[in-house]
């Protein structure tokens, strides 16, 4: 039996939303990619004996697509 994860990602520059659902389908066990642009988040579904939360966060980084959570922690290595 297969089991879905929801996983939500948070995006700063979500201006491409076609190209971000290419990158994420293109992630082996992707059953689902939700884009909410307002929010600057895009909720995956997968499962999870074949994909994890890491999978699609790196084919992100990999397309040149900055991550919320990364833009965070450059900031605070500046302001050190």
């Amino acid at each position: 039996m297969t089991v879905l994860i929801h996983r939500t990602i948070s995006i700063t520059d979500i201006e491409d939303e076609k190209r971000i659902n290419e990158v994420l389908y293109d992630v082996w066990g992707v059953r689902h990619v939700t884009i909410h642009a307002n929010k600057k988040e895009a909720v995956v579904s997968f499962d999870e004996e074949a994909a994890s939360l890491m999978d699609f966060k790196q084919a992100l980084r990999d397309s040149g697509i900055n991550l919320e959570e990364e833009t965070m922690k450059q900031q605070e290595r500046q302001d050190r």
